[in-house]
């Protein structure tokens, strides 16, 4: 253990001067009394002290590791299914060539990270990390109409928090907590790859890593409280301090440590999201339309922008999944009934009119405005489908 993680130890578990807890009982103040020999009989009870701690340590890090896994994780793996179905139907409804999909690669993903909001950012900002490093979280974005209607690059971005931020507020600002000034507390980046974000199959590449890291950061953590514990059960000056603290009564020591502990447990679950919170149960099956309609708005931009003055933009196939998705009104009796049942669900209201293909200039303006507009507003929307995490109740050690 370096200098300076024993240094954290110490601060984070050695009694204070004043013990947390405010307990109605004589405490006498180190240094104030003369320790008395150490004997069999006090060593044993200050190892029986260090164990007290290890066991309710190991009650904290068993904590950590089913709310990471059991909770977050498959609410990531919810958010990546859904992503991964709403490239599937778009694929579906397009039947698009190879060559096609691998154009609209880079937009799938930055979609992808573009709309993970609420407790899900992390999986946004591990997107923007891994597969397109020039790509950052956006705060806000503007539309530059100058050079005409294409999408992507004519949206300018200002950049927000870095991933490795996010990460270490999210997991545990272990190497924040001591002032950064251990090295060995950096949390893993993932690896920059390139994923093939236009098929099902390149999503779940994805998520195969996003797992990994989230397992690897998790692991950080978790080694961090082995290492306390190691420490308590080799050194003796832990037990020892909490003895003299206490004026020798065991129950005493021994009800100071715990209140200790459950102050740090708490105040590690107020900095780490994902160890004080839990996500909401996300909808897979809204959060995958609304994933398809930003994903269909790149498409119809990309296709404003490069198709010749009274072509189809689009075809009927495609207005038709529109519809399914509450983007164009329905015509017949039972569509427009199914849209008012999706829009009681969460879904949107539809704004476009639109009969058989996109095919005349009163229909490129309405999809035009309605590209811009949801893609501009698709990140306020995120919230709705990935509220942010709620605190949870900590369980009794």
């Amino acid at each position: 253990m370096s200098p300076e993680e024993l240094a954290e130890v110490k601060r984070a578990f050695m009694p204070p001067d004043i013990p947390y807890g405010g307990f109605p009982v004589r405490v006498v103040p180190p240094g104030a009394i003369k320790p008395p020999p150490s004997t069999t009989a006090s060593r044993e009870r200050e190892n029986a002290l260090a164990k007290d701690a290890i066991f309710l340590l190991e009650q904290v890090a068993k904590d950590y590791a089913r709310q990471v896994d059991r909770v977050w994780k498959p609410e990531f793996n919810n958010v990546v299914a859904a992503f991964a179905t709403a490239v599937e139907r778009r694929n579906n409804t397009l039947k698009i060539a190879e060559a096609e999909r691998q154009a609209q690669a880079n937009f799938n993903a930055f979609i992808f990270s573009l709309l993970t909001a609420g407790a899900m950012r992390f999986v946004g900002a591990y997107v923007q990390y891994a597969f397109v490093p020039s790509f950052k979280v956006p705060v806000s974005y503007k539309w530059d109409m100058s050079k005409g209607v294409s999408v992507v690059p004519k949206l300018q971005i200002e950049y927000g928090e870095r991933f490795s931020k996010l990460q270490q507020s999210a997991f545990g600002g272990i190497a924040q907590d001591i002032g950064n000034r251990a090295a060995t507390l950096i949390f893993p980046k993932p690896k920059q790859a390139e994923y093939e974000l236009a098929s099902w199959s390149g999503v779940f590449n994805l998520q195969t890593d996003l797992m990994k890291s989230v397992d690897d950061a998790a692991k950080v953590v978790l080694d961090r409280i082995s290492g306390w514990q190691t420490w308590m059960n080799n050194e003796p000056e832990f037990g020892a301090a909490w003895m003299r603290i206490a004026d020798g009564n065991m129950e005493t020591a021994r009800a100071l440590v715990r209140s200790r502990i459950e102050e740090r447990r708490k105040d590690w679950a107020g900095k780490w999201e994902f160890f004080g919170k839990s996500p909401v149960a996300v909808s897979r099956n809204l959060l995958a339309d609304h994933y398809e309609r930003s994903l269909w708005a790149g498409y119809l931009g990309f296709q404003l922008a490069n198709t010749m003055f009274f072509d189809n933009v689009a075809e009927k196939s495609v207005v038709n999944r529109l519809k399914d998705l509450n983007v164009v009104f329905a015509e017949t009796d039972q569509g427009k009934l199914d849209q008012a049942n999706r829009m009681i669900e969460g879904a949107p209201r539809p704004s476009m009119r639109i009969s058989g293909a996109i095919d005349d200039i009163d229909e490129w303006g309405e999809t035009e405005i309605w590209v811009f507009t949801e893609l501009k507003n698709a990140p306020l929307k995120s919230q709705q489908f990935q509220p942010e995490a709620k605190w949870r109740q900590l369980p009794a050690l």
